[in-house]
């Protein structure tokens, strides 16, 4: 039997990579957890569920403070917003949770923690700023990153991103936001609140696309009558600086018409996303991989997995949790089982997630130790439904 220096490896240490390397680890499977990044919780603590939903709460704060005689209190004369202080507090939000993804936390359950870049060697090897370590099978949580749409002139003005815009110190007067996605209208609406005038620029024909129409009505009427303004069917053509000011030319993506121009003082990309494979050299492990409306897909070879991640259709944590649990499952069973993108992961089927997962991760590890070699055998997954 070939000897590995661990049971089970992890690339990623955002919301899937933890709750593997935790779960697996606590029941005494010998875990290693590689993230790239130097610190653990990944896109949702850094970059996406914490910061946007503790910025999300200070601009509804902000937003009732404005409606006080809507509930009978006196009219508030309310000063400009300070973006800075209000970045001042996300950080503080972010730095207090981060206690509970430290390394030392992770340490304490079972599992090592090793930060650099790695890459694959080969099926069972992976170099980590040339250090080579080995494991019985290995997991992929390595999520998604902003992805640029093809627009003229994008890379040479100033942007922000989901990555940078909450490091901001300075309220736009007009913030013009490219994607009307979830990411595109949640900090549209926030900063709208903060005082901001918004314009979100969506290619397809309603805000939200991947939801059902009715819902997405809902959401566009409440942005709209909290004044922001929703160009829909809309493309961005090219975009250049003017002055201190981004200037976007857009044009009606079915209809025929002129191109017209809209001018602002920030320009936020929201565009979609693509999954962080790169500087992985996954065919160096014979790793079949997927990549379809950037959304890195379930893929099996050679003992190798790609976990779910922030990279999915839902990009949603508490899916990239679903995601890690099933991968540690999947991983000594040969099981292959996908996620239905079709169906909603409902808050019993979560509670059911959590419940089972003990007897999953003790029945993995029971299965990790057996002392029968691996199967010589390869299978692939087939992709999941995209919604």
């Amino acid at each position: 039997m070939a000897a590995y220096d661990y049971d089970l490896g992890i690339l990623g240490g955002g919301a899937a990579g933890l709750s593997a390397a935790a779960g697996a680890a606590q029941f005494g499977a010998k875990t290693i957890l590689v993230e790239k990044a130097n610190r653990l919780g990944g896109d949702c603590l850094h970059f996406g569920c914490v910061p946007s939903k503790t910025l999300i709460r200070t601009a509804g704060v902000w937003s009732l403070a404005r409606r006080a005689r809507e509930f009978g209190l006196p009219e508030v004369d309310l000063p400009p917003v300070s973006l800075a202080a209000v970045m001042e507090r996300v950080r503080s939000v972010i730095d207090k949770i981060q206690e509970h993804d430290s390394p030392e936390r992770f340490c304490r359950l079972g599992a090592a923690v090793r930060f650099g870049s790695p890459r694959f060697i080969d099926d069972h090897s992976v170099s980590v700023d040339g250090d080579r370590l080995t494991a019985r099978s290995w997991i992929v949580a390595t999520g998604s990153s902003p992805s640029l749409p093809p627009v003229e002139g994008l890379a040479n003005v100033p942007y922000w991103t989901n990555e940078t815009v909450f490091s901001q110190k300075e309220l736009p007067g007009h913030l013009m936001v490219l994607g009307g996605g979830p990411i595109g209208v949640e900090m549209a609406q926030a900063f709208r609140r903060l005082g901001s005038r918004v314009t979100i620029v969506e290619y397809a024909d309603q805000v939200l696309s991947p939801e059902d129409p009715d819902i997405a009505g809902i959401v566009r009427g409440r942005l709209e009558a909290e004044g922001a303004r929703i160009l829909t069917g809309t493309m961005a053509l090219s975009v250049a600086s003017h002055g201190s000011s981004v200037q976007v030319r857009l044009a009606p993506v079915k209809e025929e018409g002129d191109a017209w121009a809209i001018e602002g003082d920030a320009l936020l990309v929201a565009g979609g996303r693509k999954a962080n494979v790169e500087g992985l050299e996954l065919s160096a492990a014979a790793l079949l991989h997927y990549v379809a409306l950037h959304i890195l897909t379930f893929t099996f070879a050679a003992f190798l997995v790609a976990a779910l991640s922030r990279a999915t259709v839902t990009r949603a944590a508490f899916v990239a949790l679903y995601g890690g649990l099933t991968m540690v499952s999947n991983v000594p069973f040969y099981s292959f089982k996908d996620i239905n993108f079709r169906k909603s992961v409902p808050f019993w089927a979560m509670l059911l997630i959590v419940l089972g997962f003990v007897l999953i991760v003790l029945g993995s590890v029971l299965a990790t130790r057996r002392t029968t070699a691996p199967r010589p055998s390869v299978a692939l997954s087939r992709s999941p439904d995209l919604l």
